[in-house]
């Protein structure tokens, strides 16, 4: 944060020059008021420009935007305005403000997340319905059977089930949409304060009077309203007065770029004291002119006209809509953006796409393929009709003037073999996808701490679950909890482990595995509990004069003074700390744990209260601050000059160890060489764990299958485990040895004694008899042995200042923060002059809290052969630690960090490129602005994608919504077949969610702003392994599975038909009765493709969880891709053959039967067809055999015969080519030959289901077969049980 004082200081500066300001203005940006779109948006089409395709796609969009959203619509691009908008403050105003660039009133405040209006939602839903070619299909063929004398199969046969099924598709539709706008409507009718419309000053007693309650959709361009603190901003505003210090108004940003850091708005010095009050706000009269709406979240240009002076408006002098206010009483400001032009809303994506699952590509290829078929059949079956007339229809008397036209015949054929292709496959399908809706109700999803179960709000992709290949997830919130907790500390080289208060009350009873965001290692030895924070305070108690005291005691004061807090005292007494972020929070209250108390802070001075550990003593000690450095991304450290009581001056540095120690004293050559064979040792250490690890991940993974065998002495699955080189875990206990190893030499001897005092004075003796030099290598050691456990880490540094130094450098850092122009990096080179030459004052360790579960989950989302890459807004290194808390980088992963100021991108894109092929595990980090650099260039645009495509995960930081949108969108275009993720939970998130195939999200401390726009939200990221690796493999195999079993029993049904033809000359005679025909899918053939559509498990839960490699099977489309489409259609073909052959020569045509009329031999194939198909769907090939498929088998054979008595009841006795009257009863269903050879067709085609299925068993085993063989064993189970049950996360945790 800078000086408060310099600040002002400049604000005085910009007035004095007044006849100059319009021209600095300029110069700063005014220039670029109005921003194009183009320069933010980078969603660039990686696709050359020069391709036909891309060519076709241009042209296309240019045509519809001319002819149909111009001339048909009436729309038309909003243009820009000259100068930007102009808005003037005025209370007294009662007309809405007009945008000039579109002549109307500004957009109103009214958000809208719904994908569809009352306008909108029927050509939109016709047009995605009819989009499905099976759907067309149907409509071309319910058409046709409305015209008179063509079909043989009835009129409306079609075109109903047609229209029932669009209708509760387009009503679900229409009902998921209706709840996401009734989530918008509530969020629109959220309250806020608004000062109303008024001519009169109000009395100063009526100040709180003066702000009226309104709807945020009531607000317009130009309001000025009143926040409190801890409440959003409702659009977004100009500030124009605020109640904290200084003026200051502290926001969270976190909705909009992921950022978890408090940042500072504050109005302009002169409009601030024109604003302070109700009254004051009434006299002012100040006119802005702002930049028009557009998505950047990261700069803001305008300017505020008062009386003769003209001061500039940047983006420390706004708040954007999703902001909330944080430490602040109350902040005023006026609206210059409301509802889709904020800043929030703009970044979303406006026309997110209807979702359709990907297993639909498929069947509209199978779709295809059967369709010509059907049309390959009819004109079969027409020509046969054609050859049939002149040598069977001329010569037979009954059959004069009964030719048919060869259109009509063609067309009959047509309608009376559609049914191949299944209207109900749609229409069951809608069913199968509630019921998978309400199974997805899992208790081990729901989280107990916020009693949130999983929701659903798009039923349509469920199998997509089953089939992702990208996770793109959000940090802030979404893997982390956002909760800083100190746990180590290096001083003089010594490390110490630090409880806070939270934990000592608790007793430690904090769960060790899933809650923290670093490798987890065992219970700490004796020696290692010694070594704690409480040992350190009583050795400086006991030894106030020794040299390891006076350098632990600055590096404690460093921590206490080296930041931005204030302190607050809460109505109980206890004080709590306004931070800009939650890493100084947990920095000033560790201080406070180690007897250094912030009690006071103002811009110019802190006071800290001091207290040892074991004396009631406290002393109250003030400090002066001089300046403040603040934090920047690129310098990566801050800095604080602070005057001692006894006058010295001593400035405070802290920051990443990469920026701190090369600006040490202490020369580093001198320091490598000081201790060669420590860092020789160091080498060793570190080439050991990076080659351990890679050991023990190589060996796990080649033998999983033998310990989960645990000796069964099966040479077949050691085979198996070589050739797939799939595993169960990790090997996560060789993990913790690795690390144990890696901690570093001096560690292992330090505490010979286990007398806790006497082991502290050694570890101390020993550190103070080293030099400078190795105490830095150790530093070094430290940091590194922090960063492996996944902590963040500072180094702090200080150095002591004479008064003329100082005043000298205090003369151009002045000149810097009251510059107009490159105020920034003018402020940086002021502080590159300070910031060297430092003495080392010791290192941090911070944790940054994960969410439960997430490095497990990420590691076997990885097992998976999911690639994850983290889209996040928060700045570089910490997304790189989060990144590897997160296990998201591996402990051997290379990383390469791409910037657009380091050098020549095009040269580092093409050598990582190259290198990428020599690494196990190579991570690329990258932030927006580089991101927008390399869009703009179509030569690293195409490099860029095609390494982001081989290497094993991409860390974006500083990326706006859109940009995490952009690298979503053009990652599908890139590999179209496979499925993406996207995970987050704010509205900073929404972009990204909308465009992935899938769209997750966190109902977590952002709010709902995610999960209500999302496909699925859940409360932990950890619930996402069980929604994919179990609930998106059942969902993927039941809807494959439900889709190719039924095409196969359509072929298996309608192909012994279309043999029947061949005996009826062609004319299109149906086998089987029309009635019986009618209800073929409904009553009979529904439940067995239903009930494995709803109910089948291939695998267990635990096995799933156990062996995420399984996953593979959903990945690569196994369950439902045209080799396994052709083979289920062949083996129709085949049992089709034997039902008709064997009805035909053993019941069509012998003497011995007594009824061998058509209605007796299409019932006999239809009763095989039943029972058969029942008995393999539901008992034969259903794995997860309960009563329910049981049930289903026996009620609909049951139903059938059932049926057949029902239909011999009410059949009249008319002549016909059927004789149904009394014919099951009294006929053909009394004769012993019709049931023998219906049993022995029966026996003919199990027997054969039984041999092919032991076959392929036998010779085409997979993945899935053997776990599913593996699952048998008890101890295997077992095993798998207790692997599994670690993943799920759920209440039996």
């Amino acid at each position: 944060m800078l000086d408060h004082k310099n600040q002002r200081d400049a604000s005085r500066a910009g007035e004095e020059r007044g006849a100059q300001s319009e021209k600095d203005l300029t110069q700063m940006g005014m220039g670029k008021m109005v921003i194009d779109r183009s320069d933010v948006d980078v969603e660039t089409d990686v696709l050359s420009p020069a391709s036909p395709r891309t060519q076709l796609a241009n042209q296309t969009k240019q045509w519809y935007k001319k002819y149909v959203c111009h001339m048909l619509l009436r729309q038309r691009e909003i243009p820009r305005s000259k100068d930007g908008r102009h808005i003037s403050l005025d209370l007294s105003r009662t007309t809405p403000l007009v945008d000039e660039r579109t002549g109307k009133h500004y957009v109103n405040n009214t958000i809208r997340s719904s994908r569809y209006t009352i306008w909108t939602f029927f050509p939109l839903q016709l047009w995605f319905q009819f989009t499905k070619i099976a759907n067309f299909y149907f409509l071309i063929m319910g058409i046709l059977q409305l015209i008179p004398g063509l079909s043989t199969t009835g009129t409306y046969t079609t075109i109903l089930p047609l229209l029932f099924f669009l209708s509760f598709s387009i009503a679900r539709e229409g009902y998921d949409d209706f709840r996401r706008y009734r989530l918008d409507r509530v969020e629109n009718r959220r309250l806020a304060r608004s000062k109303e419309s008024s001519t009169a000053s109000p009395p100063p007693e009526s100040e709180n009077s003066a702000w009226a309650t309104v709807k945020w959709i009531d607000l317009k361009v130009g309001d000025v309203i009143e926040i409190r603190r801890d409440e959003q901003l409702p659009a977004d505003i100009v500030l124009l007065h605020s109640d904290g210090r200084d003026g200051i108004a502290y926001i969270e940003t976190m909705a909009l770029d992921g950022e978890t850091n408090l940042k500072c708005r504050r109005p302009p010095d002169e409009l601030a004291k024109r604003c302070g009050t109700v009254t004051d706000l009434a006299r002012c009269r100040a006119n802005f002119a702002v930049e028009d709406p557009n998505l950047d979240l990261y700069d803001f240009h305008g300017k505020v006209s008062l009386d003769d002076s003209t001061l500039p408006l940047t983006l420390e002098n706004v708040i954007f809509r999703g902001s909330t206010l944080r430490n602040t009483k109350r902040a005023v400001g006026m609206i210059v953006n409301t509802g889709e032009e904020c800043k929030i809303r703009m970044n979303a994506n406006k026309k997110p796409q209807t979702k359709a699952p990907a297993i639909q590509y498929m069947t509209n290829r199978v779709v295809i393929l059967l369709t010509i078929f059907v049309i390959l059949l009819s004109i079969g079956c027409t020509a046969g009709y054609e050859i049939w007339t002149p040598v069977f229809e001329n010569r037979a008397w009954y059959l004069d003037d009964a030719h048919l036209p060869l259109e009509e015949i063609f067309i009959a054929f047509a309608i009376e073999f559609n049914n191949l292709i299944p209207l109900a496959l749609y229409v069951s399908l809608e069913i199968i996808k509630f019921a998978q809706f309400l199974l997805l109700q899992d208790i081990e999803m729901y989280d107990p701490v916020s009693d949130t179960p999983v929701v659903c709000n798009t039923q349509t992709i469920f199998e997509n679950l089953g089939q992702v290949g990208y996770i793109f997830s959000d940090k802030t919130g979404t893997l982390t909890e956002n909760v800083m907790r100190f746990r180590k500390i290096g001083i003089a080289g010594t490390a110490w482990r630090h409880k806070d208060r939270k934990e000592a009350t608790s007793d430690g009873n904090e769960s060790t595995g899933n809650t923290q965001p670093r490798i987890e290692i065992d219970e700490p030895s004796p020696q290692d509990q010694e070594l704690s924070t409480d040992g350190l305070l009583q050795y400086i108690q006991l030894h106030p004069s020794a040299p390891f005291t006076a350098k632990a005691q600055i590096f404690l004061l460093a921590l206490a003074l080296c930041h931005t807090c204030f302190p607050e005292t809460q109505a109980n007494g206890d004080i709590a700390f306004q931070a800009t972020s939650p890493d100084e929070t947990a920095l000033v209250e560790a201080a406070q744990d180690l007897g250094y108390l912030l009690v006071d802070r103002s811009t110019h001075s802190a006071t800290l209260l001091t207290q040892l550990s074991g004396t009631d003593s406290e002393t109250r000690e003030k400090y002066e601050i001089l300046d403040v450095i603040e934090f920047s991304s690129k310098r990566k450290r801050m800095s604080v000059i602070v005057k001692f009581a006894d006058g010295r001056i001593c400035l405070l540095c802290k920051g990443a160890d990469s920026v701190i120690l090369p600006r040490l004293k202490v020369d580093e050559k001198r320091a490598r060489d000081a201790s060669p064979s420590e860092k020789r040792k160091r080498k060793s250490i570190d080439e050991m764990r990076v080659a351990k690890m890679r050991r023990s991940m190589q060996e796990d993974s080649m033998n999983s299958l033998e310990r989960l065998s645990i000796g069964m002495g099966r040479p077949e699955l050691s085979r198996l485990s070589s050739d797939l080189g799939f595993r169960l875990s990790v090997g996560f206990e060789r993990a913790h040895e690795t690390l144990h190893t890696a901690r570093g030499y001096w560690r292992e001897k330090s505490v010979p004694s286990s007398d806790p005092a006497l082991a502290v004075r050694r570890v101390v003796e020993e550190a103070q008899s080293i030099d400078d030099a190795a105490i830095l290598e150790r530093c070094r050691q430290q940091i590194d042995d922090f960063a492996c456990e996944g902590l963040r880490t500072l180094v702090y540094g200080y150095r002591l200042l004479g008064e003329a130094e100082y005043a000298s450098w205090h003369k151009a850092y002045h000149e810097a923060t009251t510059s107009l122009t490159n105020r920034q990096e003018m402020i940086e080179a002021a502080g590159e002059l300070i910031e060297q030459n430092l003495d080392l004052a010791g290192a941090t360790a911070i944790e940054d809290k994960l969410q439960k579960g997430v490095p497990e989950t990420i590691e076997k989302l990885q097992r998976a052969n999911i690639k994850i890459w983290m889209l996040t807004g928060d700045k570089r290194e910490t997304a790189i630690n989060i990144a590897h808390s997160a296990r998201i980088c591996k402990p051997y992963s290379q990383v390469v960090i791409l910037d657009q100021a380091s050098g020549d991108l095009e040269q580092k894109l093409t050598s990582t490129l190259l290198e990428v092929s020599t690494s196990n595990h190579t991570v690329v980090v990258i932030d927006g602005q580089t991101l927008v650099s390399i869009e703009k260039n179509e030569t690293l645009t195409s490099i860029f994608y095609e390494l982001l495509l081989v290497v094993g995960a991409v860390v974006c930081c500083r990326a706006s919504p859109s940009q995490k949108a952009s690298i979503i969108k053009n990652i599908r275009r890139k590999l179209p077949k496979s499925i993406t993720l996207a995970i987050g939970d704010g509205g900073n998130d929404i972009a990204m969610i909308q465009e992935a195939h899938v769209g997750v999200g966190i109902s977590g401390k952002e709010g709902l702003q995610a999960a209500r726009v999302a496909d699925y939200s859940i409360a932990q990221f950890r619930f996402l392994q069980r929604l994919l690796l179990v609930h998106g493999h059942w969902n993927y195999v039941r809807t494959a599975k439900y889709i190719l079993l039924t095409f196969w029993k359509e072929m298996l049904f309608y192909s012994v038909q279309i043999m029947y033809q061949r005996w009826n000359g062609y004319t299109g005679t149906s086998l089987y009765e029309s009635n019986s025909l009618m209800v073929w899918n409904t009553l009979f053939t529904s439940l067995p493709v239903m009930l494995p559509g709803i109910f089948e498990q291939d695998l267990s839960a635990e096995t799933l969880l156990a062996v995420p490699e399984l996953y593979g099977y959903g990945q690569e489309s196994r369950g439902f891709d045209m080799w396994n489409y052709t083979w289920w259609m062949l083996m129709a073909a085949f049992e089709s053959q034997v039902i008709w052959w064997i009805t035909y020569f053993l019941f069509g045509v012998v003497p011995i039967t007594d009824d061998q009329s058509l209605f007796a031999i299409g019932n006999l194939a239809f009763s095989v067809c039943v029972v058969f198909i029942n008995v393999k769907l539901l008992i034969l090939q259903f794995h997860y055999k309960t009563w329910i498929p049981l049930f289903g088998a026996a009620l609909t054979i049951s139903g059938w015969w059932a049926w057949n008595l029902f239909l011999s009841a009410i059949y009249y006795k008319n002549p016909g080519p059927y004789t149904v009257y009394h014919a099951f009863t009294s006929q053909f269903g009394k004769n012993p030959t019709w049931w023998a050879v219906f049993v022995l067709i029966c026996l003919v085609m199990f027997i054969c289901e039984v041999v092919v299925e032991v076959l392929g068993r036998w010779w085409g085993k997979d993945l899935v077969a053997v776990w599913q063989e593996l699952e048998q064993d008890k101890t295997i189970r077992k095993r798998l049980k207790e692997e599994g049950g670690e993943g799920g996360y759920g209440l039996m945790n």
